[in-house]
Formats: structure tokens, C-alpha cells, sequence
């Protein structure tokens, strides 16, 4: 190697260093590419949502809705709704949508458990099978369980009938037709079959 080489080649770092650089550079890329896959997908899902009916928002609410307890979300949508009145807006003049809750026990309960049922959140009966607010409450998460075993079963079934109909666009055409050069040394072939064959005997 040449000296003005050698000056090319050292970057003044440690050897390990350089190596470390080489070998995270190449993990960013990879990662950087399973990112922009993983976007693709996600970008999907959100454009099925979107063609359900919901929107981005609606996934937030939900994800925020999974993090915090009842008395944190009212507390956010009360002081939204002052704001509101703050702005004259007409939603402020909405607070008597967060009543107490006077459903009853039951009945919360085997809509709390079809929830967590849709959800696919763990089987943690929090009423107790001996009371009626439990055994509600397991009905309801059985109830949602199906739910979303259904809705999984019918994304599988889509999938699998969209795999199919990709195949059958792939295989369409079959073989393509003979060309007439292609007929006419099959026709020659076959003249030079029936001239070679032997002929029968004529009977005496």
C-alpha cells in the first residue's frame, strides 16, 4: 500500500470503532427498510379502517381509552368541554352528557367483560363467578371473545381469497398458441410417421 493510500485509509479513529460504525451503519439501514415496511402495512390497515367508517382519531381515543380510568377520561373531556364555553362553543353548553352512570351492576359488568372480550384482554373475571355481576361479565367476554374470532377468521378468509385470485391472474393464458411454422413441422412429422409405419399384408 502507498503512502499517500495509507493517508487515504486512516480516519484517525480506533480500529474498533471504524468497525462498530460499519456494522451499526449497515443495522440502520435494515432497520430503516423493515420500518418503511412495516409503514406500508400499517398504512393498510388505517386505509381498511378508513373504508369501515373510522378514522385515525378513533384509533386514539381508543388507544387512550385502554391507558387511562374512567374518572381520567371525564376528567379530560370536562375541562375540553371548558374550553369550549371558554370559546362560546356550543359543545360547552353539553355537560350534561357526564351524568353519573346509573346503569346497573349487571349489566355493566357483561358490558365491561364483551369489551374486554373484543379486546382480546386476559380472562380476569373481576366480580367473582358466584355473583350475578360476574357471571354477566363472563358472558359478555365470551360473547366478545367469538366476536373477534369471527372478525379474525373473516381477515383470514379475505386474504386467502385475495392469495387466490392473485394465482389465478398469474396462471391465466396457459400455453400460448402454436405458430404456423410450429403446425406445419407438426404436420410433416406426422406425414413421416404414417410413410415409415409398416402396412399390412394384403390377405391372400
Amino acid at each position: 500500500m502507498t503512502e499517500s493510500a495509507k493517508a487515504g485509509h486512516n480516519s484517525g479513529l480506533d480500529p474498533a470503532q471504524e468497525r462498530a460504525f460499519i456494522r451499526e451503519f449497515g443495522a440502520v439501514k435494515e432497520a430503516e427498510a423493515e420500518m418503511a415496511e412495516q409503514k406500508g402495512v400499517l398504512s393498510g390497515v388505517y386505509k381498511r379502517l378508513e373504508n369501515a367508517g373510522f378514522t385515525k382519531d378513533d384509533v386514539k381515543w381508543a388507544k387512550d381509552l385502554e391507558k387511562k380510568n374512567v374518572s381520567e377520561v371525564v376528567a379530560t373531556m370536562r375541562r375540553r368541554i371548558a374550553i369550549a364555553t371558554i370559546m362560546g362553543h356550543a359543545v360547552g353548553r353539553q355537560m350534561d352528557i357526564f351524568e353519573k352512570d346509573r346503569t346497573p351492576l349487571e349489566d355493566a359488568a357483561y358490558l365491561e367483560g364483551l369489551g374486554a372480550g373484543r379486546m382480546r384482554k386476559a380472562n380476569a373475571n373481576p366480580y367473582g363467578m358466584e355473583t350475578a355481576a360476574g357471571q354477566n361479565w363472563q358472558k359478555g367476554f365470551n360473547e366478545g371473545t367469538a366476536e373477534a374470532n369471527q372478525a379474525l377468521a373473516e381477515a383470514m378468509n379475505d386474504n386467502l381469497i385475495k392469495a387466490g385470485d392473485e394465482s389465478s391472474e398469474d396462471g391465466e393464458g396457459g400455453d400460448a398458441p402454436e405458430t404456423e411454422t410450429e403446425e406445419a413441422e407438426g404436420a410433416e412429422e406426422d406425414d413421416d410417421w404414417e410413410a415409415s409405419a409398416p402396412k399390412p399384408e394384403a390377405a391372400e
